[in-house]
């Protein structure tokens, strides 16, 4: 029996060499809960110095740490307790779906110890006997069939024109709704939207390992979760979608559920439930290939647009016009001559600064350098609609300063010192 120690490093000693048929074999280890039927499948760290009887191998069980780069695997197993374990040679690393497996070289069992695990199911009964404890397990639909599929997150920068990631991206986290285990993916970022490298200083594409995930069929099972590291979101400094979305429109996590045929034999049917940041869902259907391993269909991805890093956060405003000067601005807005629609990027000085809410006099700074934007030097003007009232800033890159002006009424709208803004037609604006 092999033993494993939680939050620890492992080393495992196994005979597979004297057994295996591949020469360059890797091998896939492959753990299942005797009862709840969790699987935790790796490939750990062979470090073996002499193979003629055992092959050695690390571990380290636990969640992995941000910004790890070690060599040795973390691995999280969802319990402690018994677990039936199997070891396969495989031509490569890049499946660990056993039945791709060229061989499987060993199988037994092992013994995760947690002492201070507390009980994880709902239904357990103790024994009188101290010297022998034993545990009665009871969880409506254990005996139900197991499947797995492939899933990926992808994205991009949603103002990658203003400015580029350059640090980490946050980890995926799916979430198993029945048990509460929740699983760690690397998302990695790249600057090629047909290639992914993953190495590239500067980039504005993010793409996730692919995940396999266990799943059952049927509505009674809750599907599983998946979302960004909440945590990685905040302390990398990224903000879900930020720029020029409504909270209404910010997806923030995704669950699956609901697995079933559909109208291809190949490809189930899942439900796809869309958490957005104002508390409100949005159901759609997604579809999945059979075969675990995408050959009768594409991986499904999963979207999550991203804006932010560790550059200063950067917004702006919505249904605005601009022009060269206050009346100008708010005439275009009164009359919504939308050719006249255009941005101003600005890095605010809080996260509610915007020309609709500071008060006057109020100015907020903005950074040229980074929003490689491009302003005239004599002042611009900015309108923006918002309840039914329409504000005006002002910038110009001589100050580098934003700066409310004020609050359009209908006098300013018809002139602007003294001189008619309109011809005596009045349906043309003189420029």
């Amino acid at each position: 029996m092999l033993v494993i120690k939680r939050d620890e490093k492992n080393n495992l000693c196994v005979s597979l060499s004297i057994h295996k048929t591949l020469s360059n074999a890797n091998y896939l280890f492959s753990f299942e809960h005797i009862i709840s039927k969790e699987k935790v499948r790796f490939y750990p760290k062979n470090v073996s110095t002499s193979v003629n009887r055992y092959d050695e191998f690390e571990f380290i069980e636990g969640e992995k740490p941000v910004g790890y780069t070690g060599d040795i695997p973390y691995v999280l197993f969802p319990y402690p307790g018994q677990y039936y374990y199997s070891i396969y040679e495989m031509i490569n690393t890049g499946q660990t779906n056993p039945q791709y497996a060229f061989n499987k070289l060993e199988e037994g069992r092992c013994f995760v110890e947690d002492k201070n695990e507390p009980d994880v199911y709902g239904y357990t009964y103790t024994s009188t006997n101290e010297s022998n404890s034993n545990y009665v397990y009871y969880d409506e639909g254990r005996n139900e069939d197991l499947f797995i599929v492939p899933l990926k997150v992808n994205g991009f920068n949603s103002a990658a024109n203003y400015y580029n990631w350059s640090i980490d991206i946050p980890d995926t986290l799916v979430e198993n709704l029945e048990t509460g285990v929740v699983r760690r993916y690397d998302t990695c970022g790249y600057n090629d939207g047909t290639a992914i490298t993953c190495v590239d200083n500067i980039f504005n594409y993010y793409s996730g390992e692919t995940i396999w995930q266990e799943i059952k069929t049927g509505s009674t099972w809750p599907g599983f979760k998946v979302q960004f590291d909440p945590d990685q979101v905040i302390s990398l400094g990224y903000e879900i979608n930020r720029v020029g979305t409504l909270p209404s429109q910010i997806i923030t996590a995704i669950t699956i559920n609901n697995f079933r045929d559909s109208f291809n034999p190949a490809l189930w049917l899942a439900d796809k439930i869309q958490s957005k940041l104002d508390g409100s869902v949005s159901t759609s259907s997604i579809l999945f290939p059979k075969d675990s391993d995408g050959e009768t269909g594409p991986i499904p991805e999963l979207f999550f647009p991203l804006s932010g890093n560790n550059f200063d956060y950067y917004t702006y405003t919505t249904n605005s016009y601009t022009g060269t000067s206050f009346s100008e601005v708010c005439y275009r807005a009164y009359f919504n001559q939308a050719q006249y629609f255009g941005r101003i990027y600005y890095n605010p000085l809080g996260s509610n600064d915007n020309i609709w809410s500071i008060n006057t006099g109020s100015t907020t700074s903005y950074s040229l350098e980074v929003c490689e934007q491009v302003l005239p030097s004599t002042p611009i003007y900015q309108a923006v609609v918002s309840g039914g009232i329409t504000y005006v800033g002002s910038g110009s890159t001589d100050t580098g300063i934003f700066s409310f002006v004020g609050v359009c009424t209908n006098d300013n709208i018809l002139t602007e010192g003294g001189d008619p803004l309109l011809t005596e037609g009045g349906d043309n604006l003189i420029i």
